[in-house]
């Protein structure tokens, strides 16, 4: 784990200064959390099953992948997109919001531009 309990606990105090509804609020930090504890890496929204062989994510890792790489690895993204032709933040935040709603927080994926920014301007891992 790279980050220690009163860490995930100043994440998550902050995170609730943003005053907006406790299931967000906590859906976010445990998006967080998540790569936090588990060091997980973005692949984007599809993953390999075995060689030849490719299927799009379950949506609770979509919306983790997509809110997580765009609020804390935006500039990854662009410079992959202008370098290789990847998918932008656009694609992203869109399949990220998507995938919300689809799992029951459609307040995230309403709030979705809101959140990415409080976690830019606040959360710095």
């Amino acid at each position: 784990m790279i980050i220690s309990t009163e860490g995930e606990q100043w994440i998550l105090r902050k995170l609730y200064q943003a005053n907006h509804t406790d299931i967000d609020t906590y859906r976010v930090f445990l998006t967080l959390r998540r790569y936090i504890r588990d060091t997980r890496n973005f692949h984007g929204v599809i993953e390999h099953i075995s060689p030849g062989i490719i299927r799009y994510k379950p949506n609770t890792d979509i919306a983790d992948d997509c809110f997580f790489s765009v609020s804390l690895f935006s500039g990854q993204i662009r410079r992959k997109a202008k370098r290789q032709g990847a998918p932008g933040i656009r694609f992203y935040s869109r399949m990220g919001r998507n995938a919300f709603d689809k799992i029951g927080y459609p307040g995230i994926a309403r709030d979705w531009k809101f959140w990415v920014s409080y976690v830019q301007e606040h959360i710095v891992i």
